[in-house]
């Protein structure tokens, strides 16, 4: 068959009719099939309702209608005397209103933060008015339709009418698809100007939309796996189905869960229990502390199909849960009763349990919002009362969409999306099970099947849902068929003897990128990416495929089966853990997602997330996404260790902080640093001061680690530098956060062969600035040309030599060096004498020792010491020639500072000294090395004044002193 656009479907109808008048043959001139035809030409009888034209002012409802519609070629005109049941929903109010009160729910800083509404405030607030209800009612009426109900609460108007009246209404035509059991207008509908921004959506002009639970159950697939085709896809139960051997049952203690049941198994096959997932995903130490995700507020689950309460009950007994209050809410009026989908009821309502299950303290509870799957829209139904009533903080959402048009997802769910986050409510839906694929309609159009390009679970775009997809994995077990450790996940991706089924995932095409979705992975697409996180969907290896479920056989049985499948596994159990983390937090957290990328962006180790990166979602003949390092869309940020993700989702991670290091660091050996709050991934910054400032050498890896001490090797080609680090802690997987800075001396290890100055002429080190700018080893002496020079210290090679780097105020910065041999200038592992060059000029120094090394390399180089060459700094005297001031004295360089005090009205102020930035605020003009002048400083007044000279380095300072020398009356 053809496939025509609606304009050419048009054009290809007029056509016909002129064939028709011209007695043309149409077999012989057109391509599709006589049969095809006939139905064509049905379309044109008498009462086939054409495009209308609207008598007022109106706008387009742009994108309100499916895109499987536009897509496809319709078969006949849909009958104009059929009854079709619509519904209008409106629009909020004061969205740019509402979209800041969202943000700043979500941000600790603001007033509003974590400041939830109940529904009567955010219907108050952003809710349409009375007004806008009586608007659409009156239009509508006006069109000839007939009203049939509506909410201001839920937003909606429900009316009825046939095709003809819906088609002059909205300005469009109908068609029938398919075999005709499917129906759509073919354009998008037009409303009333004035009444533009209070509709947000239409619906029941098309039968498109369809919904589909994402449990499963099969047993793994023998051989490789092979491509699959598209089909119908429902839950469908596979392989046998038996009561377990329950073991011996272990009693609650103190309200805690108890311990886990052994020989769970069923015919040789070992699945995964509660206890099982405690302790793969390291829940166990919340439960043993009392936090089970009882108390406060329910759990709000979705289905389509009632359910076996005794099936439940089973579950329980064998796991050793504690029971708990299911209440269902009929949300259509009406109960649908058991069908295929009460899988999926169970699997929902057993495994948020099992994650939250509550204990004698903390009671658990769940609504079981329950839709009718005879009416058009179950599970919209099931999410709009839950959020309306508002009683349950957590809503669980294990189904898939498919044949939605985009205003039904911006119109219609995301104004429910947005009422539940207002309320704090936290949403997880399932991506769905059909890989990159997703679900689209058949050909039919009456079933959701996998698609042939990619796609997502739109019912899921919205960003304020926590999109959860799934992984795999063999589980480590014990004799008893306990799982003991966790291991490395793979993005889901499996053949079972029910099929394909693999983790959903991909770029939305209705929604834009929220702003908090950034960080390492996340595409630069523009797109909503999903998923957000992901949990356990299915078991591999000899003991899959999946979890344990209680059970209705259908014949009156109950009993517990293996194995479900799915990410309608993971999205309950997300549920489980937002229940977890509010009874931590003594209050809903609300939407999850502005602080699962917050914590991810931090670091996904220390926050409790485990990175999946090997995997991906291809399905079929669809190519779909691989599992990477950082965000991906296969499983999003990966799965979580249960305990630690809880913790830090409800108090971030602190900052590391230094309690202490020792005075003394040695390169080529390991210190200890003792504090708090380092995480798993801290590293050490390593700031070695040098004549140029810091330089961190770091970052430095710590050989062993606990949350309060760490042990950081220093490397021995580390470059001692002045003699000084500073050292910082930084948790690099917990958002980069830094100690404080604690400074120490750095000196060389001897057992490593690097040496360490310490003394020269016998005084030792002076007291060092904690300003890592000017954090050097000084000695407070001096030492003169032309005599020995005597260097103490640890380290220096007796057996190769040493040689001895002068770095001064000269031409190229250093002297030539000078080289000892073992035997000369008395050279020990702690001391040793050189002769100081008549060519170094005086004034600052700095001696650096370097051993020579079995390899004649000089590699390894002591701290340098600073220390003034030539005789100590003296003022003997100062004289004043007009406005020319000379000082007298001894040791003066090109580096000389003064300080020039001077006694103004009944204050002392200095007019020299450093100005910031280092430079000297009195310029001097040095003649030699015992004479400089300098113009009288402005802002100078007649009377006593000094003059004190220092010289390089300037901490601490050497200085002349206070003597009487440099005392003069300044005129």
């Amino acid at each position: 068959m053809l496939l025509f656009t609606h304009d050419q479907y048009r054009s290809l109808i007029a056509n016909l009719i002129n064939k028709i008048r011209t007695a043309v043959d149409f077999e012989c001139r057109l391509t599709f099939g006589a049969a095809l035809l006939t139905i064509i030409l049905v379309g044109l009888l008498p009462g086939a309702a054409q495009s209308q034209t609207v008598a007022w002012p109106s706008v387009t409802m742009t994108g309100n209608h499916p895109l499987e519609a536009a897509n496809r070629y319709p078969v006949a005109h849909a009958d104009p005397a059929a009854q079709l049941n619509m519904r209008v929903t409106l629009a909020l109010r004061n969205r740019p209103e509402l979209d800041q009160l969202l943000l700043d729910q979500q941000n600790p800083g603001s007033p509003r933060y974590h400041r939830w509404l109940t529904p009567a405030q955010f219907n108050a607030r952003f809710g349409p008015s009375q007004q806008d209800v009586d608007a659409v009612v009156q239009w509508l009426r006006a069109q000839g339709l007939k009203v049939t109900a509506s909410s201001l609460a839920q937003r909606y108007v429900r009316f009825s009418g046939t095709v003809a009246d819906a088609e002059r209404a909205f300005g469009t035509n109908i068609m029938l698809f398919g075999s005709g059991a499917t129906y759509s207008n073919v354009t998008d509908p037009v409303i009333p100007e004035q009444l533009s921004g209070v509709i947000g959506n239409i619906g029941g002009l098309d039968n498109f939309l369809h919904a589909m639970a994402v449990a499963h159950r099969g047993l793994q697939a023998e051989g490789p796996l092979s491509p699959v085709t598209s089909g119908d896809v429902t839950s469908e139960w596979f392989g046998p189905a038996a009561l377990l051997d329950p073991g011996p049952r272990l009693p609650s203690s103190g309200g805690a869960v108890a311990a886990p049941v052994p020989n769970v198994n069923l015919g040789g096959t070992i699945g995964f229990g509660p206890q099982d997932l405690y302790s793969f995903y390291d829940e166990n130490l919340l439960i043993s502390a009392g936090v089970t995700g009882g108390g406060g507020d329910c759990i709000a689950i979705v289905g389509d199909s009632d359910f076996t309460p005794s099936a439940v009950d089973v579950f329980n007994s064998q796991f050793g849960l504690p029971a708990w209050s299911i209440k269902t809410v009929l949300v259509d009026g009406t109960n649908p009763g058991i069908n295929g989908d009460e899988l999926e009821a169970l699997l929902d309502l057993e495994w948020s349990h099992a994650v939250a299950p509550g204990d004698a303290a903390h009671p658990a509870t769940t609504r079981f919002y329950l839709g009718d799957p005879a009416t058009p829209t179950p599970i919209t139904d099931a999410i709009q009362s839950a959020v309306s009533e508002n009683v349950c903080g957590t809503i669980s959402i294990s189904f898939g969409l498919c044949g939605g048009s985009s205003t039904f997802y911006t119109g219609t769910m995301s104004p429910i999306y947005a009422q539940a986050a207002a309320q704090g409510q936290s949403i997880f839906l399932s991506t769905g099970d059909w890989g990159a694929a997703g679900l689209v309609p058949d050909p039919s159009g009456t079933v959701c099947v996998p698609g042939s390009s990619p796609n997502i679970n739109e019912l899921g775009g919205d960003p304020i849902v926590t999109n959860v997809g799934g992984t795999m994995f063999t589980p480590n077990y014990d004799a008893s068929g306990n799982n003991v450790s966790h291991v490395a996940e793979l993005a889901w991706d499996a053949v079972y003897s029910s099929g394909q089924f693999a983790t959903g995932g991909g770029a939305s095409a209705i929604y834009p990128k929220p702003v908090f979705q950034k960080g390492t992975g996340v595409p630069a697409d523009g797109s909503r990416d999903v998923p957000d996180v992901a949990l356990i969907a299915a078991l591999t290896g000899p003991n899959g495929p999946g979890v344990f479920v209680g059970f209705d056989d259908g014949f009156g049985s109950v009993s517990i089966q293996c194995c479900v499948i799915g990410t309608s596994l993971s999205a309950p159990a997300w549920a489980g853990i937002s229940k977890l983390i509010a009874q931590l937090k003594k209050s809903r957290p609300g939407p999850l997602n502005p602080t699962i990328y917050a914590l991810a962006n931090g670091g996904l180790a220390a926050s409790g997330f485990r990175d999946v990166t090997k995997g991906n979602n291809d399905y079929g003949t669809v190519t779909g996404f691989k599992a990477g390092t950082g965000f991906d869309l296969t499983t999003g940020w990966g799965t979580v260790d249960i305990g630690t993700f809880a913790n830090a989702f409800v108090a971030p991670a602190p900052a590391p902080a230094i309690s202490s290091i020792p005075s003394t660091l040695l390169a080529g050996s390991s210190f200890p640093i003792t504090g708090s709050n380092f995480s798993a991934g801290a590293q050490v910054n390593f700031f070695v001061s040098t004549s140029k400032g810091p330089v961190n050498e770091g970052p430095l890896k710590p050989s062993s680690h606990s949350s309060s001490s760490l042990t950081v090797p220093i490397p021995a080609a580390i470059s001692l530098g002045q003699g000084f680090a500073e050292v910082q802690v930084v948790n690099a997987d917990a958002g980069f956060k830094t100690s404080n800075m604690v400074g120490a001396l750095l000196q060389g290890s001897a057992g490593a062969g690097i040496p360490t100055l310490k003394t020269v002429n016998g005084m030792g080190l002076a007291p060092t600035s904690g300003d890592p700018a000017f954090a050097i080893n000084n000695i407070e002496t001096v030492i003169l040309q032309g005599t020995s020079v005597t260097l103490g210290g640890t380290g220096f090679d007796t057996a190769h030599g040493v040689a001895v780097n002068v770095f001064c105020a000269c031409t190229g910065g250093r002297m030539p060096a000078i080289f000892i041999s073992p035997g000369s200038g008395g050279v020990t592992s702690t001391s040793f004498s050189f002769m100081l060059p008549a060519a170094v000029p005086s004034g600052p120094a700095s001696i650096v020792v370097v051993n020579k090394g079995a390899d004649s390399s000089y590699s390894k180089s002591s701290n340098a010491v600073s220390v003034p060459v030539g005789s100590a700094i003296t003022v003997t005297s100062v004289t004043q020639s007009g406005s020319t001031i000379t000082v007298n004295g001894n040791g003066f360089s090109t580096l000389t500072v003064i300080n020039f005090f001077n006694k103004q009205s009944t204050a002392t102020v200095n007019l020299g000294g450093i100005a910031a930035g280092g430079a000297a605020k009195i310029h001097l003009s040095v003649i030699d090395s015992t004479r400089f002048t300098f113009s009288k400083p402005t802002g100078a007044t007649a009377g006593p004044a000094y003059v004190q000279a220092l010289n390089p380095p300037f901490v601490p300072f050497t200085s002349s002193g206070s003597g009487p020398g440099g005392a003069f009356t300044l005129r």
